[in-house]
This record gives C-alpha cells, sequence and structure tokens, in this order.
C-alpha cells in the first residue's frame, strides 16, 4: 500500500504577487511574510476595499499559522471609467473662491488653469463605483488574494525544503560526534575511575580515622555513576531520531523541533559537565560535545523560522 506523501516544511518567509482584471477594474496584491512566534496580519488597503478588508483577513487566518504577515493592494481602473467628478463638491470650491476673492478683492474670474487644480482637491474625483461594485470588487480580490496564497505559499515550500536537508545534514553530523563519544565512553570511565582512586589515596594519606573497605567501594561505585554518560547518549540518539521522525512526516513541525533542540542542549551540556577535567580522550569528548552544540545551535536558527 502506498504511504501518503508527507506535508511539506513550509518557511515562515514567502513572497507571492498577483493581479486580476475585471470589468475595466484590475486588483493587485502583494504578500510578504516573515518569522513570527504568532500570526500577526497587517493590511493596506485602498478606501474601495476596506468593506472586504475582514474577509480577505479571514482567508489569510485559513492558510497561514504564524509569521508576520503584511498584505498590500492596489486598485486600477481604466481611464474611461477611472473616476467621476463630484460636482456639487466643485461648486463648493467656486462658491467658497468667489467669497474669498470679495473679501480680499482678487480677481472674480478664478484664474486660468482653476479648472485642473479643482481636480486635485480632495473629494473632486471619486471611483466610479454602482451600488454593487463592492461585492464584486471584494470577490475580485478574494480570487486575486487566492492566487497570491499561492504563490506565496511555493517559496514558503521552496526554502522549507531547503532548509530541512540542511538540518538533516547536520543531524548527520551531531550522529557522528555521538557515535565518536560511544567508541570513547570505556576508555573515559576508566579514566574517571582512576582519577578517583587518586583523590580516594589523597582523602586516606591525609587521615588517621580508617575508612572501611566496603565504604570506600560504594562510594566509590556511586561517584562512577555520576560520571557514566550511556544514558545520555541513548536520551541524545532518542532525540535525534525523533527530530528525524518530524522532518520526515512535515507539516507545522516548528514548535516541537524547537522543543526537541531544547532537549538535545540539555543532553549535550550533561555530557560535557560529566567528562571536564579528563585528560585525553575526555578532550576529545569535549571536543565532539561542542561540535554537537555548534550543531543544535545552528539549526536552532533554521527552526526558528520554520512553521
Amino acid at each position: 500500500m502506498t504511504q501518503p506523501a508527507a506535508t511539506p516544511i513550509r518557511s515562515m518567509t514567502g513572497y507571492g504577487a498577483a493581479a486580476r482584471a475585471a470589468g475595466g477594474v484590475t486588483v493587485r496584491m502583494r504578500l510578504r511574510s516573515v518569522n513570527h512566534r504568532f500570526l500577526d496580519l497587517q493590511l493596506r488597503l485602498p478606501p474601495e476595499l476596506e468593506g472586504a478588508q475582514a474577509a480577505l483577513e479571514r482567508q489569510l487566518r485559513g492558510a497561514l499559522r504564524r509569521g508576520h504577515v503584511q498584505l498590500v493592494a492596489v486598485v486600477e481602473r481604466e481611464a474611461a471609467a477611472a473616476a467621476q467628478v463630484n460636482t456639487a463638491m466643485a461648486a463648493a470650491y467656486l462658491a467658497a473662491w468667489r467669497r474669498l476673492a470679495r473679501e480680499l478683492s482678487l480677481p472674480a474670474v478664478p484664474p486660468e488653469g482653476l479648472a485642473w487644480d479643482l481636480l486635485r482637491l480632495p473629494g473632486i474625483l471619486a471611483p466610479s463605483q454602482e451600488p454593487d461594485d463592492a461585492a464584486a470588487l471584494g470577490q475580485l480580490a478574494q480570487a486575486v488574494l487566492a492566487d497570491c496564497l499561492a504563490e506565496h505559499g511555493r517559496s514558503r515550500e521552496q526554502e522549507g525544503a531547503a532548509m530541512a536537508a540542511d538540518m538533516r545534514g547536520r543531524l548527520q553530523a551531531i550522529t557522528r560526534s555521538a557515535a565518536a563519544i560511544r567508541a570513547l565512553r570505556g576508555a573515559v570511565e576508566a579514566a574517571y575511575l582512576a582519577r578517583l582512586r587518586e583523590r580516594v589515596q589523597e582523602l586516606l594519606a591525609g587521615t588517621s580515622t580508617a575508612i572501611p573497605p566496603e565504604r570506600l567501594a560504594q562510594e566509590a561505585a556511586l561517584l562512577a555513576e555520576r560520571g557514566d554518560i550511556s544514558e545520555e547518549l541513548v536520551r541524545l540518539e532518542a532525540h535525534l531520531a525523533a527530530f528525524a521522525a518530524a522532518l520526515d512526516a512535515g507539516g507545522e513541525v516548528g514548535k516541537k523541533l524547537d522543543f526537541l533542540l531544547q532537549e538535545l542542549n540539555r543532553e549535550a551540556n550533561t555530557l560535557l559537565s560529566k567528562t571536564s577535567g579528563l585528560a585525553a580522550d575526555g578532550l576529545r569528548v569535549t571536543g565532539e560535545g561542542l561540535a554537537i552544540k555548534g550543531e543544535i545551535e545552528k539549526i536552532r536558527e533554521q527552526v526558528q523560522n520554520i512553521e
């Protein structure tokens, strides 16, 4: 039976642009997003689309989960039907001019070119829009946004795929370091026990009180157990497997991957604390542990941008 394809991993960074024309009107949109802990929407719409803002926001929330998202829309109209003149407003401006002319002894006849100046005054030109135009324009805007989201989604998936490939490579590097530490485990434990024996001999040399051999054996065993790194290696390998499985499953895995990184970092820190101060093989373990932490931090930079 064929397994269903995994849901692609998506970056929170993406870009999409689209435009559609209908009935002499063109709606253009640009959609940008960057990483953010939650979904933060910012819409910059022209006055003609203010009535469609709620519907456009619902459309965005239905398609996106996280990220700082900015949508910019522009409405363009053909010249023949681009606008209508508000003659009442123009008459009011002219009447105001005449009053001003009387009071300030200005020419009663408006200067040449006033008609063109009037067209640039607020409220003179208004978009030509029939009573049922708003609904049609809103539907056109939603269709443009759907196209925009599709392109935006493709760009996020492409970046997500590149990020996932980079993280898989870093997981392999961590796995190699963990295997190297596992190979050194026996030598490290032997060095740790040797250091314990030296410490016990130093303590015995400075006291005249007899310490029962069995008590010394118990204390040494306890300290040796504290220096055992096998449990940390097992947990580290388990977290690596869980991380890889989450990448394979895809979808909205950003928060899960962030949690697993915290656990990986915790085990790496414990490994370093248990092997600090040991010479030779202990130093090699420290080097591998620091390499693991370095890769974890590089993966964390990628995970912060995953939805």
